[in-house]
């Protein structure tokens, strides 16, 4: 079960993003519709439970998924702290949430509670 889980969450066609995990699938129609707040945005917080669980259950100890789960982790790691700074150095904010195709912050801005997990 979860190799299925890691591949859904790594495909491109999907959740996964070169800025993070998105809340919504590409593939669900209601993606990037009407408010939009919910549906698509890359938020640190949902990212960063992603990435804990996967440290602390997944990357130690050997298991049929261990290998893939350490690749999404440093993978998923990678791409949301090269955002977080990117966006940071870019902007001089860290934002509430990031742009699902972009990777731009938006929103509330001087957003330091989720965002500096």
């Amino acid at each position: 079960k979860l190799e299925k889980v890691l591949r859904q969450i790594r495909n491109e066609q999907t959740l996964w993003s070169d800025f993070g995990i998105r809340s919504l699938s590409l593939e669900d129609p209601l993606f990037g519709t009407n408010e939009n707040y919910w549906r698509g945005a890359i938020w640190n917080n949902v990212n960063f439970l992603v990435l804990s669980s996967l440290k602390r259950i997944y990357l130690e100890g050997e298991g049929p998924s261990h290998d893939l789960a350490r690749q999404v982790y440093a993978d998923l790691r990678k791409n949301l702290v090269n955002n977080l700074y990117g966006q940071y150095k870019q902007s001089g904010y860290l934002w509430e949430q990031y742009h699902p195709l972009t990777g731009k912050g938006q929103r509330a801005r001087v957003f330091t509670g989720w965002s500096a997990l």
